[in-house]
């Protein structure tokens, strides 16, 4: 065997070594990503009662007038109707006391 022939087998054996050792590297890597997923798949039933129970109480399925959108709703439709109503009470308050203050300057 010729020189260069040794150094080419030397270089040929460390590469397979490199690789080698990168395959082992991948599989650990591999392993411990397997691992994780499965920890992460251990927690859904978890999740998932948490998440039944938030839908509960946001649109309470089984009467949907206590779920608390329903509610949230409501809440914003009453504080309309009160700021119309406040509106409504101001202007005519204000009107009424113009039409006074009208009828005394005015004399009537």
């Amino acid at each position: 065997m010729t020189e260069r022939e040794r150094e080419l087998e030397a270089k040929l054996a460390q590469v397979q070594a490199e690789l080698a050792q990168q395959q082992g590297v991948r599989c650990r890597l591999h392993e411990e990503m397997l691992n994780e997923i499965r920890d992460n798949m251990a927690l859904l039933p978890g999740i998932k009662t948490k998440v039944d129970a938030l839908d509960a109480t946001l649109n309470a399925p089984s009467d949907p007038s206590r779920g608390l959108i329903i509610r949230v709703d409501r809440l914003e439709q009453k504080e309309t109707q009160r700021s119309w109503i406040i509106g409504l009470l101001i202007t005519s308050t204000v009107g009424l006391a113009i039409s006074a203050l009208w009828s005394k300057i005015m004399g009537k």
